[in-house]
């Protein structure tokens, strides 16, 4: 039932890319804010009122998405007639968003299978094991989605400044961003490292599993600087349109990691190897980012 809100979602996901790129910001927020408040009323009615259970659930999904994915519509269409861009389809266009799309999907696509890896290698070497490491995993993901929102900046600011043919204020730009992205990744490093210990109490009471997710949280904190740099440089090159870099350079970071990933689990090593492999595909993932960076191949202008 839950799929009849894909078409919505994936509308969503577009519009929210679209008002990004016209760094607009705030429209996406507003709209998701009052979607996930949408959601929470329309379920409780459904679920506790009108007695719908699990199937009430989804229908307030499902309905929450479709009012977002109607918002959104709105908003894009408002900001294609302000800037006297038409809505009807271009073939030549269309061919050029699949190729973009494709090597978003190969960039995504590998970020996603090492991820999935290290899911496999710890579930084959205990329950507790596991258990430890989603608790980090979880930790990892939410600092990563706080670090994203610079790149998110980082992202319309390279866009804009490259489209005026201003290479070297979009450098700027993105030396900046890199700077902030990893002082932040500092201070969330050192909340870790004092907090390690109440944070993984949050996701469990199995003491085994609590101390172990402790020990595991010291390898979130310690990636924060690393992390920081490969995201920012994401959002730098996805703003640059260097799009065809990205999915490479990502595919092979992966196929590094399941090269290292798979001898620490032929190995029979613990978990915390399994985490220092994954710390090394970030650094995998950082050096030719940062090799991209120093030279001018990125800075495509609008004039180029």
């Amino acid at each position: 039932m839950s799929l009849l809100g894909f078409t919505a979602l994936l509308m969503g996901m577009a519009a929210t890319g679209y008002l990004r790129g016209t760094q607009d910001t705030v429209t996406p927020l507003v709209i998701v804010v009052i979607s996930a408040a949408a959601n929470v009323l329309i379920e409780l009615l459904l679920v506790f009122e009108l007695d719908m259970g699990i199937a009430g659930a989804a229908w307030s999904t499902v309905i929450a998405q479709w009012g977002a994915a109607i918002a959104f519509a709105v908003a894009v269409a408002r900001r294609a007639r302000l800037a006297g861009a038409t809505l009807r389809f271009v073939a030549a266009a269309a061919r050029r968003y699949a190729l973009v799309g494709a090597q978003m999907f190969v960039r995504t696509a590998s970020l996603r299978a090492a991820f999935v890896l290290t899911t496999v290698f710890a579930a084959h070497i205990g329950t507790t094991e596991v258990a430890s490491h989603e608790i980090a995993l979880q930790v990892w993901s939410f600092f990563s989605l706080a670090l994203d929102a610079v790149a998110i900046a980082g992202q319309a600011m390279v866009a804009k400044e490259l489209g005026a043919s201003r290479p070297e204020v979009a450098r700027a730009a993105s030396v900046r961003m890199i700077g902030m992205s990893i002082q932040l990744s500092v201070v969330f490093g050192a909340a870790v490292v004092l907090l390690r210990a109440p944070i993984a109490a949050i996701f469990s009471t199995d003491p085994d599993v609590v101390s172990l997710a402790g020990f595991l949280l010291l390898f979130v904190a310690f990636s924060q600087p690393v992390n920081a740099a490969a995201f920012a440089f994401d959002g730098i090159f996805i703003g640059a349109g260097d799009l065809g870099f990205l999915a490479w350079a990502m595919a092979g970071a992966a196929v590094g990691f399941s090269v290292v990933g798979g001898a620490v689990r032929l190995l029979d090593l613990g978990i915390g190897w399994v985490w220092a492999a994954l710390i090394l595909f970030m650094c995998f993932r950082v050096a030719p980012q940062w090799v991209r960076f120093r030279g001018d191949a990125w800075l495509r202008t609008g004039e180029s």
